[in-house]
């Protein structure tokens, strides 16, 4: 687990993100967070800063949604299945692997 209590999946390597890493890449936006935890979770817990919150039971549905249509309920551009790297973020990890599986099933592949 990283320092804030969250672990991290990034999509390209499957790997666990520490937290300090995962700041500078969100900072230099080199990477697109999705926090994959329920809505209740985010509200008790706290947003982080600069993610995307899509719970793990809608991921699949976001992700196949038309562009416009994404950034209309997201509020952010939706990820390319290509150019952007995705990290997703949960509790304990096991969302995170979820979502990763999801999306690169959907054809993301980084």
């Amino acid at each position: 687990m990283n320092s804030q209590g969250r672990n991290s999946a990034n999509s390209a390597k499957n790997t666990i993100i520490k937290y300090d890493e995962l700041r500078k890449l969100v900072n230099n936006g080199s990477v697109k967070l999705i926090d994959v935890r329920s809505h209740d979770e985010v509200n008790n817990s706290g947003k982080i800063g600069q993610s995307t919150v899509i719970p793990v039971a809608t991921i699949k549905e976001a992700l196949q949604l038309p562009e416009d249509e994404f950034t209309r309920k997201y509020g952010v551009p939706k990820p390319s299945t290509e150019d952007e790297e995705l990290v997703f973020t949960c509790a304990s990890g096991r969302r995170s692997r979820a979502a990763w599986e999801i999306a690169q099933g959907l054809g993301y592949v980084k």
